[in-house]
């Protein structure tokens, strides 16, 4: 029994001191270091990387024309923490290091301490500490279409586009980063269309039998180190409800107004009437086409919009006593949106 207690003591004080070690080796690789004073680093360094940078950005020090770069041989210079991996090299003269961190090592909204072995490149300097931080970035996001599923009517699709504040080299914008709080079971496909625009499709949404619902989409954008949580709410159009989900003004060769229905258009359906613009353009024809539950209506009038503050596009479903109206608006710059809205008529 006393062989056992012994054993067991030794156990616990050997785990003991093992934690011990772990936590001080973990506080001492995590406490801030200690920068260095201006003048510290003025004596034999012109110039180095400080304040904030980019995630794609290198890191520099400049040395004067004591540095000897063949002192240090292969020998590491700079030091990162936290830790850097990437690549050192010198400029042709011999007084230029410049880092290249490797490809997503930078994260964005985080600091960096780096320490300047210059006593490998100068036997009487001292090393020293500079500290940087990389720059968190912003998101946008845009959502683009919501539409009907043609598989299933009682899904709805949402489509958006993201857009980051500077290029990303990897894919980092993923599904698990697009939320919705519904007990739905979603699903989310990301197209890269460049290195700083991704678009997203999440489908899965239901439809209620109770009506319209509004459902908050969520990119979690500081996940990646891109700013805040970005939210957008859509409505998604209940079962066998029949409306005008959204509209937009399309920028083709010959610009149009494709306007979204929560069900799909008759193939009989006589598109006179259906949609007209308002008294002051009411003069013009019309050319209206459809596909399934999206109605694409060119006016012809680009160069007539232009000399408008505002444009109403009528759409007349007459549902339930009331319209819906599409409300053009644009900048002297020429940049215009839609905006989708219901209102009450009178009969």
């Amino acid at each position: 029994m006393d062989t056992l207690r012994i054993k067991l003591v030794a156990l616990i004080s050997y785990a003991c001191l093992v934690s011990a070690g772990l936590f001080i080796l973990y506080s001492c690789n995590n406490r801030k270091l200690q920068e260095s004073t201006p003048e510290e680093i003025a004596q034999y360094v012109e110039a180095y990387t400080a304040s904030v940078v980019k995630r794609n950005s290198t890191i520099q020090v400049i040395f004067n024309e004591n540095a000897e770069p063949a002192m240090a041989g292969s020998s590491r210079i700079l030091k990162f923490s936290p830790s850097l991996n990437g690549q050192e090299s010198w400029d042709s003269i011999g007084r230029k290091l410049t880092f290249v961190p490797d490809e997503g090592q930078l994260k964005g909204g985080d600091t960096y301490y780096c320490t300047v072995h210059q006593g490998k490149l100068i036997p009487e300097a001292k090393d020293f500490v500079f500290s940087f931080k990389v720059d968190e970035g912003t998101a946008e996001m845009e959502i683009t279409e919501v539409r009907i599923s043609t598989e299933d009517p009682e899904i709805a699709i949402v489509r958006g586009k993201v857009t980051l504040s500077e290029p990303v080299y990897d894919d980092i914008v993923v599904p698990k980063l697009f939320k919705t709080p519904t007990t739905w079971k979603t699903e989310t496909t990301i197209e890269r269309l460049d290195d700083w625009t991704f678009e997203f499709e999440m489908s899965g949404l239901g439809r209620s039998s109770a009506g319209s619902a509004a459902v908050k989409l969520i990119f979690d954008a500081p996940a990646i180190g891109f700013g805040k949580k970005l939210e957008a709410s859509i409505v998604v159009p209940g079962k066998g409800e029949f409306k005008v989900i959204q509209a937009n003004l399309v920028d083709a060769a010959e610009p149009y107004i494709s306007i979204q229905f929560s069900e799909p258009l008759n193939e009989e359906q006589s598109l006179e009437g259906l949609v007209y613009l308002d008294e002051i353009l009411i003069a013009y024809n019309l050319r209206c086409c459809f596909v399934q539950d999206r109605l694409d209506v060119n006016p012809g009038l680009l160069p007539f919009l232009e000399h408008f503050e505002q444009v109403v596009c009528l759409v007349d479903i007459d549902l339930h006593s009331q319209n819906y109206a599409v409300i053009l608006r644009h900048s002297p710059s020429f940049r215009r949106f839609l905006h989708s809205r219901a209102f009450s008529r009178n009969h």
